[in-house]
């Protein structure tokens, strides 16, 4: 689970800022949103983020996402130099920085984090940390003077010539200075660096408003629990929708229905002879590869509508976007209730229908069985509830006047009356992150 998450002059956050999901000591509402991970960490079971347009939210998870895509790459890429913070000259010679906190499905904690300028890591760090004193399991600093990273690990891990001779070509030649340091597990083989790598890989997951879930079509064909998951919660939002259905397809015959080359094909099927399945997207149609016996086969995802007697079969193009979007949800939720999994979503009320995203979320959070942790941006100022949520969980960002930089805080500092109005103080403007639109008045239309 996500703990915290530090931003250093990246898009619009300048100085270091921090998102954490750690629960205030001091409020007593909702103790069944705070997980205890540690005899003194708690963290909570969700968070939401508002804020006016522009101001930073989508930013956050932008940033999330890039450390995110950096690890399961194994590197930084040069180009990710163009989002320093543009306000400010000079941080442009400054590097950017990424640092995160979380724990693993048994409780391990981690903080993971990168140092980076143009094309070059110029730190990168790993420590155990939780009670106690941190310990590092390795840091990793660029030599001005040599050029070359210097390397220091925990004293068990460099125990045999063989070790030693590893990490010292590590700093000479093997590691390249656009690769992180985590990339070179395979050869390193060090237990806590691959909780990290599984932790990104399996157990954060981050939704942008484009994304689309191939994970549902392989949810919906290798596990039944949530193919009936998933049909009986989309029966209850009354959306005309029976139940959601894969339509199968030689992958072949797909694939020339939309005339793609025979070298994408065979891409396909190699991936499917190492791995139990492949997705891909074919002009608007998302689809899942598998192998069964010697067949390589396609799935796409199809639901059905009952009207009358008669039964009638929808591709996903014809459905509103609001229903795609609930679609893509799907293995979120039922994420939450099954792992410990940490699910972001940026614009979480995108195409969503106001009462729809109001009783999904209050499903939720009053369900004392979920395991997993949401967080999410959104405008819909009718979850501004403190029924709802914990005033430690609601996140405001907004924009510093003087440098135009993102700041983030929570409604629980302005220490809100029980009884307060949240949505009308927020829309009032008392907790800031609204837009100011009083020149919007003065336009002589």
């Amino acid at each position: 689970m996500l703990i915290r998450f530090n931003i250093t002059n990246f898009l619009s956050f300048n100085q270091e800022t921090e998102f954490n999901m750690l629960a205030a000591t001091s409020l007593r509402t909702h103790k069944d949103h705070v997980y205890s991970i540690k005899k003194d960490i708690h963290v909570l079971k969700a968070s939401t983020i508002y804020g006016a347009n522009g101001a930073g939210k989508s930013n956050m998870i932008k940033a999330l996402a890039s450390l995110k895509n950096f690890v399961l790459v194994g590197k930084i890429f040069s180009t990710v130099s163009k989002h320093k913070f543009k306000f400010k000259e000079e941080n442009h010679d400054l590097p950017i920085q990424l640092e995160i906190e979380f724990s693993t499905a048994d409780d391990k904690i981690y903080t993971y984090g990168i140092a980076f300028d143009d094309n070059m890591v110029l730190e990168e760090w790993l420590y155990r940390t939780g009670s106690g004193k941190p310990k590092a399991v390795f840091e990793r600093v660029h030599s001005v003077k040599n050029n070359l990273p210097s390397i220091k690990t925990d004293p068990k891990f460099v125990q045999t010539d063989k070790s030693q001779m590893l990490i010292s070509l590590m700093e000479e030649n093997l590691l390249k200075p656009n690769e992180l340091f985590i990339s070179k597990n395979d050869s390193l083989k060090y237990d806590e660096i691959n909780d990290v790598l599984e932790w990104f890989k399996n157990d954060l997951f981050v939704i942008n408003p484009e994304t689309k879930g191939p994970s549902v079509i392989a949810g919906l064909s290798l596990n039944e629990n949530f193919r009936a998951f998933s049909n009986e919660l989309f029966h209850s939002f009354d959306l005309g929708i029976q139940s959601l259905d894969l339509k199968s397809w030689d992958l072949d015959e797909l694939f020339n229905q939309y005339s793609m080359d025979r070298q994408q094909i065979e891409h396909i099927k190699k991936i499917l002879d190492i791995d139990e399945q492949a997705n891909g997207m074919l002009e608007k149609t998302m689809f899942g590869a598998f192998k069964e016996g010697n067949q390589y086969v396609a799935k796409t995802l199809v639901s059905s509508h009952a009207v009358g007697n008669n039964n009638y079969i929808f591709d996903m193009d014809d459905e509103s976007d609001g229903t795609q979007r609930l679609i893509d949800f799907l293995p979120m939720i039922y994420g939450l209730l099954e792992t410990k999994r940490t699910f972001v979503i940026d614009e979480l009320d995108r195409s969503l229908h106001p009462s729809i995203l109001h009783k999904l979320i209050h499903k939720i959070m009053d369900n004392r069985n979920i395991k997993g942790q949401l967080i999410f941006t959104t405008h819909e100022s009718s979850l501004l509830n403190c029924n709802i949520f914990r005033a430690d969980e609601i996140w405001f960002a907004q924009k510093n006047k003087e440098d135009q930089s993102t700041q983030l805080y929570t409604l629980h500092e302005f220490k809100p009356r029980a009884d307060l109005d949240i949505e009308k103080g927020y829309l009032n403007g008392r907790f800031g992150a609204i837009p100011f639109l009083a020149k919007l008045d003065d336009l002589n239309w």
